[in-house]
């Protein structure tokens, strides 16, 4: 019970924490590799970039997703109609 009442209430905040702390993380790692390979700094405008076409990306993959699954869904209806008339 009290278990449960813990996930319940903290797991939303833990999987928000660990996401923004993955992100900074993530951040750091590439940054440490961009002055190993002795790069210049990033600009706003290059994480803004970056961030944009994730985004776009990610977008997409969620409307190919969509599609196929109402395309599943319409083939299907006409797989169960063709064993109707059988």
């Amino acid at each position: 019970m009290v278990m449960q009442r813990f996930l319940t209430y903290f797991k939303p905040w833990l999987i928000a924490v660990s996401k923004g702390g993955a992100l900074i993380v993530a951040y750091r790692l590439l940054d440490q590799i961009r002055a190993r390979m002795q790069r210049p700094p990033l600009d706003l405008s290059d994480v803004v970039t970056a961030a944009t076409i994730a985004l776009l990306t990610l977008a997409l993959f969620c409307a190919a997703r969509a599609w196929g699954e109402w395309c599943r869904f319409k083939i299907r209806r006409f797989r169960g109609w063709g064993a109707i008339t059988n």
